[in-house]
């Protein structure tokens, strides 16, 4: 038989638990994995004064995790899990989009009434609140935390260049590049899946090579994705 691929997870140690964890309860059985986060998120001062803003921009769930009590103020998210993380902490959602291009281009066709205010990381794409204000949309933004690189364990870059079947799921550009900019050379049985076209163009242009692309960038298709590599690899 076949020996089962391992599931290599750089993600933030929270996210990466709960990803296993989902992933054996849709198998119905334990997945072997490696977890050694790329990097960690870490909070840069103090909650953001919201009082200016009419409405919130998230683009990820940290940013709503370092806001505070939204007191029922609206905000335009990123993606399901943000989404549930506004509702959580007393924010209303008022719209979701599946990425941050089309974030932008449901609020330039329906520009809000006065100031959105970007709560993000620092290492963020699109400059949402630049091409708002381009686009006649006032917008300011705030930088809640930082994605500091992490060393990855002696274990994980092994897994990495080795010739054994490994299963690599990325999900931001920075991660992408922090991977890639790790290792000498991906192992020949290493299978990568980047969240959307931009972590894929991150994975390569760091030398990482091809790898599988998500059709949406949604945490469900990538699972979706994870799951297929893991039946077939262990067929």
């Amino acid at each position: 038989m076949p020996e089962p691929a391992t599931l290599l997870l750089t993600r933030p140690r929270a996210a990466s638990e709960r990803l296993l964890r989902a992933l054996e309860a849709a198998l119905g059985a334990p997945v072997p994995a490696i977890l050694s986060p790329a990097m960690e998120i870490v909070a840069i001062g103090p909650a953001p004064d919201l009082a200016g803003a009419a409405a919130l921009v998230f683009t990820s769930a940290n940013g709503v995790r370092f806001a505070g009590d939204l007191g029922g103020r609206g905000a335009y998210v990123v993606g399901a899990r943000t989404a549930e993380a506004v509702r959580a902490v007393g924010g209303e959602v008022l719209h979701q989009s599946p990425d941050s291009a089309a974030l932008l281009d449901h609020l330039t066709a329906h520009p809000p009434q006065g100031t959105l205010l970007w709560l993000r990381g620092r290492h963020a794409r699109g400059d949402i609140a630049g091409r708002l204000a381009a686009a006649g949309i006032p917008a300011t933004e705030a930088i809640l935390y930082d994605q500091r690189a992490l060393a990855l364990s002696r274990e994980m870059l092994a897994a990495l260049q080795g010739e054994r079947r490994a299963i690599l799921p990325l999900y931001s550009p920075r991660s992408a590049a922090l991977v890639s900019g790790a290792v000498e050379r991906c192992g020949r049985g290493l299978h990568t899946i980047a969240l959307s076209p931009a972590v894929a163009r991150a994975w390569r242009q760091a030398g990482g090579g091809e790898c599988e692309t998500c059709a949406q960038p949604e945490g469900a298709e990538m699972q979706r994705r994870i799951l297929a590599a893991l039946r077939q690899r262990c067929a």
